[in-house]
Parts: C-alpha cells; structure tokens; sequence
C-alpha cells in the first residue's frame, strides 16, 4: 500500500510551464534548457552495497569493531556495574563512562549503555555497591548468598530486587547519571537479573533464600523499567526479551507511547534461543510489532565458528524474520586471542556472513525516480519515488530537504512532507512523494536541485546526526543527491 503526501494535478496548459528532466540537461550561453522526462536513479544490490548509517547496520559493541568496514558505526554501546558508578552513598564517580562517551561523541558516534547491579555466577563477587550490602535500611540486608553450581567453589550474591531501599537508590543514581551524559543513541533498561539482562538462573533457588527475600515481582520489575524512562526523559530504549518476563515486557512497550521501547535479543544466532517464543506465539504475538515503532537492537553470545546449533546463517535468518535493525560487532571469536586477531581467526563463511548482516540490519532508504515541473505560477512541483530496500525504518527524526543551490551555497530552503519512518521494510514497496514550493522571490539565474536528509535535534543539543545516507549510487560524500537543474 503506497503511502501519499500530497496530489499534485499538473497544469494543463503545457506553454505556460517549464519541464525539468532529471535525466538530459543541456547547457548554451547562460541558458538551462531541458527536455522532459523522468529520471531513473540507480539503486545498488544489496550484497555490495556498505552504506554507513545511524541505528543500523553494525554497532560498537564494548569497545570492539571485529567486522572491517568502509567507515566506523555511529554508534557505540557499553556495560557498567553499579558499584563502580557509586563508591560512597550519594558519591558519584561516572569518570568511566564520561570517559566512553565523550570517545563515542569524538569518533561521530552517538553513546549507549546498560548499568548492572549483578554479574554471573560463582565468582563471590558482589556488584552493587559495597555500602548498599547489608544497610540497615534494608529490609533483609538488601540480598543473599547462595551456590548455583555444588561443583565450583565459589558462590554468588542475588540482590534483593524488591527492597524499596535498593529501588530507591537505584533510581537516585540514574537520576544523577542523566545530569552529567548527552548524546544517547538508546539506553538498556538493566538493572535486573544477572548482567542486567532481566533473568535469572534456573539454579537459583530461593526456597533457600533468607526470610523476606522473594522473586522479583511484575511490580517490582514495572519499578526498573519506571525508573530508567522517568530518569532519561525522550531517550529511545530497549530492553532484553526474556519470555518469563512478557507481562513487563508488554508493560514497557507500552509506558510511552511517543517513543515506545524497543526489543533487545542475547544471543542472536542461536537456534533454541526463540523456541521461548515460537512455542508460546500467543505471548509473542503480544510485541512481535514492536519493531514497526521502535529498534530491535541485538548482539552474538560467544562462539568461534558457526555450528548448526548457533553461528551466522542462523543470525541472517532471524534478522529478517524478526526486523533486526542493529547487531553488536563483537562477541564472536576465540576469546582468548586479542581482539584485532579474532577476526582474522574466524573461517571465511563467518566472515562473509558478518559482513551480510551489516548490509541487510536496518533500513536501506533510496530513491528509484522522479521529476520537476516549475509553473509559470512560480511554483516548483518535484516528484520522488521511494523505497526501503531493508527491513525496518528508521527511528529518529530526520527531514528531507530541497535546496536550490548555485555552487555549493543553498539560496533557498524547503522541507519535503514524506515521512520516512511510514516506509517500514521492502514490502511497503515504492512511495511517490508530491511536493510543491514556492520560488517567488529568489533572484534570476540557473540553479542546482539537491536534496538531503538532516538530523533534527531531539533530547541532545550539542550533537547532531550526520545526514543520512541515501544507497543511491548518484549521492555525494557528504550526503547530497542531485535532482535536476532549473533556470529561473
């Protein structure tokens, strides 16, 4: 179903416009004259083409870019445990993760992140803060030590998700963190669960548990989720798919609608991994169109090389069935060797389907024809028709532009009316887009139609998107594609 702007009727009266061709232009003396067509423009294959663009694509997964490609991600993604953010009550170090984002925002990158209060297991190691454990306001010491594995020494800490003392400083601390980081590309709502990724062993026992120690109740997880969207107001966020846990998933999905959260999936590529939900399609059917409004952002467990239980086809598999718009460039590998050798490690099939996935994750926005007529009105009509080759839109605010242009400065501005996001995948099809501006005003002379697509400012003042990129062949380094020429 194609989607229209705006109906153009042409005037009927041929010898009172001018035609514009996008494809023959022919220059005598300082005249333009053009004869009348349509324009078609050229639209690369999927399998060569490495457009680099925001939410899309691979990102910088903890500090890694395995996958070469033609230029860096914009953007970059990282972890940080609640213990390092605040080593005192109410004292706030966030050095470590200033420290990533200012690197994200020098590199052209937009920052995200995830903050924990757990990590895995059997490491009796404690990750919320130190003078958090065992406070007095605690209603049950704020946790519990317990043995996942009899045959590891070791043993592990679970907090007490659903102490108010805990939910309050946890919250207190987010808070803070807003005041002093910008240029959020999206933030996992963590927190919760081992790593922060909203579950739990099925080795945790808490029959064992202390007196008042309890699951994490859907109140309580509604609490984490509140917390993240109310301290970072406007920002995009995702979090983890844990089927036990779809009622707070539909719950978050759904807390602002103006910027819905989006999805986030541990171990893409492995084949069992969605059995959680292909088995339970009634719970699945509850987010499965989460991705039309908001990202689906997803990262690898590790693993050296594909087997048929886990790997890459497996992963090209789910990112088109499940719109799979961002896929973490890290993760995979022999961990053991340093991160500029595991790609060279990896059998050439993984490679070759790494660099698959950059292309086909995420929105590939092109423009496959058009026209101008200029009336004698002083209005200028352009047509453009569109397509998505890829498999989601796009999920920040962009605006294309028309300029008209001598040289390289633009003498007059206009906004097209096409809304970019409503092209959710290849299956819309192509668009025609109907705009009409005004030209009455600008000078005599011969001018350059171009278009682009600009970042519009939203939560962050102080960085800006780079244009987005449109896969037409015909675009510019910096974004530009030309439309046409007009004399005026």
């Amino acid at each position: 179903m194609q989607v229209q702007f705006m109906r153009i009727r042409l005037l009927k009266f041929l010898t009172h416009c001018f035609f514009i061709s996008f494809s023959f232009v022919c220059c005598k003396s300082d005249e333009i004259q053009t004869m009348p067509g349509v324009k078609s423009f050229q639209l690369p294959d999927v399998e060569v083409d490495m457009t680099i663009n925001p939410l899309r694509g691979l990102y910088r997964w903890r500090d890694m870019e395995l996958a070469p490609q033609n230029e860096p991600s914009k953007d970059s993604y990282q972890r940080y445990y609640w213990r390092d953010l605040e080593p005192g009550e109410g004292q706030y170090d966030f050095s470590i993760v200033l420290r990533d984002m200012n690197k994200a925002i020098t590199e052209g990158r937009k920052f995200s992140f995830r903050i924990r209060m757990m990590s895995g297991y059997e490491d009796n190691q404690v990750y919320m803060p130190s003078w958090l454990k065992g406070h007095d306001r605690c209603k049950a010491g704020c946790g519990w030590w317990t043995d996942t594995d009899t045959s590891n020494e070791g043993k592990t800490f679970i907090p007490d998700w659903n102490d108010p003392f805990i939910i309050s400083k946890a919250e207190a601390l987010l808070v803070e963190l807003n005041k002093n980081v910008t240029s959020i590309g999206w933030i996992d709502i963590g927190m919760y669960g081992q790593y922060g990724e909203w579950a739990l062993s099925g080795e945790v026992d808490y029959s064992n548990a202390p007196a008042n120690i309890f699951p994490a109740t859907l109140e309580t997880k509604k609490k984490y989720i509140d917390m993240h969207i109310n301290a970072f107001p406007g920002r995009q966020f995702v979090i983890d798919i844990v089927r036990q846990n779809i009622d707070a998933i539909v719950y978050a999905i759904d807390r602002t609608p103006a910027r819905p959260v989006g999805l986030r999936l541990d171990c893409l590529g492995d084949g069992s991994f969605f059995n959680q939900w292909t088995d339970h399609l009634s719970d699945w059917n509850k987010i499965r169109d989460a991705w039309k409004k908001a990202p689906f952002i997803s990262e690898f467990c590790p693993f050296e090389a594909s087997t048929e239980q886990r790997g890459m086809s497996i992963a090209i598999d789910q990112i088109k069935e499940y719109h799979i718009s961002l896929v973490g460039n890290g993760n995979v590998g022999k961990n053991s060797l340093a991160v500029d050798q595991r790609w060279l490690a990896l059998p050439e099939a993984d490679k070759n389907a790494m660099l698959t996935i950059a292309k086909i994750s995420g929105y590939r926005y092109g423009i496959t024809s058009g026209s101008i007529s200029l009336g004698n009105d002083n209005t200028l009509a352009i047509t453009t028709n569109w397509v998505n080759q890829g498999n989601a839109p796009l999920y920040e605010p962009y605006q294309v532009e028309i300029h008209l242009q001598q040289g390289t400065e633009s003498k007059s501005v206009y906004k097209s009316s096409i809304v970019l996001s409503e092209l959710l995948d290849q299956s819309t099809g192509e668009v025609r887009q109907d705009d009409v501006f005004s030209v009455a005003g600008l000078p005599a002379g011969n001018y350059s139609v171009m278009l682009r697509i600009v970042n519009l400012k939203n939560v962050d003042s102080d960085q800006q998107r780079p244009n987005l990129r449109l896969v037409n062949r015909e675009v510019d380094e910096a974004g530009w594609l030309k439309l046409g020429e007009i004399s005026l």
